[in-house]
């Protein structure tokens, strides 16, 4: 991932506009493919962040010992599950995932929307393209239902016409996530997970995760597909050597 002048992120640049996609990609993999991970946070490191949230509110009660404490629970569970070199981690994970778990807690085990680390990120590039779309509502006894339907098409074209626009604005194949969106799958398994291509092979005809006209996919096929998607999101790689003798 490049940084702008001073070592800050830059959301003008494409290159951090792919960095970002393949990012939230990544971690919406790892809710998938390991919900065992976010269950793991959710227990270690959700109370003591919200002590600390309580903390950091009121002004007369310092909160950097339960600061410090969360930070390194935090840094504990990265280690455990293998994620300690992937960048921007603990905003990540402080700002789109324990922070929203406690305003919403309908979302708790769930990874929330990237934009919020990168403050400004959409808006900045896109502007008003970002916005929810939302359809105006149909009225019986007012609205004609032929021209209504001729009018939400137009607006339904205009849209995925702006949105693809955006798309391109940010430097982002339109099709790069689609074509590539099981290979965040392997990447979790194996850099997470800690499978061995092998491994992830096995787990993929086990699983049926890809059609019988595909070819068989072989080791070095898996590897080359998850070092791709690992340069994406700045995560390295550990070669692994040999077959452990872990099950699947």
């Amino acid at each position: 991932m490049r940084l702008g002048k001073g070592g800050y992120y830059d959301p003008s640049d494409p290159v951090n506009a792919v960095f970002v996609a393949a990012y939230e990609e990544f971690w919406r993999s790892v809710q998938l493919i390991l919900p065992e991970v976010f269950e793991d946070l959710y227990n270690r490191a959700l109370p003591t962040y919200r002590v600390f949230r309580e903390l950091l509110e009121d002004e007369n009660i310092s909160y950097e010992a339960e600061y410090k404490k969360y930070n390194q629970m935090l840094t504990d569970w990265a280690i455990r599950w293998n994620l300690q070199a992937l960048p921007l981690l603990h905003s990540t994970i402080t700002e789109c995932v324990l922070l929203r778990w406690i305003g919403y807690p309908d979302t708790i085990g769930k990874f929330g929307s990237y934009q919020s680390v990168l403050p400004v990120f959409k808006c900045k590039i896109l502007g008003s393209k970002l916005l929810d779309f939302i359809l105006p509502s149909y009225e019986p006894t007012l609205d004609n239902e032929e021209d209504y339907r001729a009018y939400v098409t137009s607006l339904v074209d205009e849209h995925i016409k702006q949105r693809k626009i955006a798309v391109e604005e940010m430097g982002l194949d339109v099709n790069l996530l689609k074509r590539n969106r099981q290979h965040f799958d392997w990447l979790v398994l194996y850099a997470v997970k800690g499978l061995t291509c092998r491994e992830i092979v096995d787990y993929l005809i086990k699983e049926k995760a890809h059609s019988k006209k595909d070819k068989v996919l072989s080791e070095s096929a898996v590897y080359r597909a998850v070092a791709k998607t690992a340069e994406l999101i700045s995560l390295p790689l550990k070669k692994k050597r040999g077959r452990p003798s872990a099950k699947i």
